[in-house]
């Protein structure tokens, strides 16, 4: 069995409902599952049916089988399908080590595309991406 860089590896996977969250979730489970890891999943959604936060907790270990849930700032990886749902999940369960994958490109809430609201393209990218380019 391949180790793990940390036992157990808490990876959320988040962003908004009809984007695949739940899906990438099972799919990530199911092959570590296959490769001999006790892992376990747990969702948290409210409206995701009308583009509402989706939000996956898989927890990866080679010794024992965790609780479902996450602890607030303990995440390890957190991979998000949409911008805002990165930052809000990054500020609740990430930590100085926790590393980020992320789709830069929004996905709109309704507001904002009748034009009730602003989405905050450019306070976003401050937060969330590096200074300049190759600086990661």
């Amino acid at each position: 069995m391949p180790a793990l860089i940390k036992d157990p590896l808490n990876i959320i996977i988040c962003g908004v409902g009809g984007q695949g969250n739940i899906l990438a979730s099972e799919l990530l489970a199911a092959a570590l599952v296959e490769k001999g890891f006790n892992t376990t999943v747990g969702e948290t959604y409210g409206v995701s049916q009308r583009g509402g936060s989706v939000m996956s907790h898989v927890r990866v270990s080679s010794l024992h089988q965790y609780g479902v849930l996450i602890p607030r700032g303990e995440a390890d990886i957190i991979i998000g399908f949409e911008p805002i749902e990165t930052l809000r999940v990054a500020r609740e369960y990430g930590n100085k080590s926790t590393r980020i994958i992320f789709d830069t490109r929004p996905n709109y809430p309704l507001g904002v595309l009748v034009g009730e609201a602003l989405y905050p393209d450019s306070a976003l990218r401050s937060l969330l991406l590096p200074p300049g380019p190759g600086s990661w």
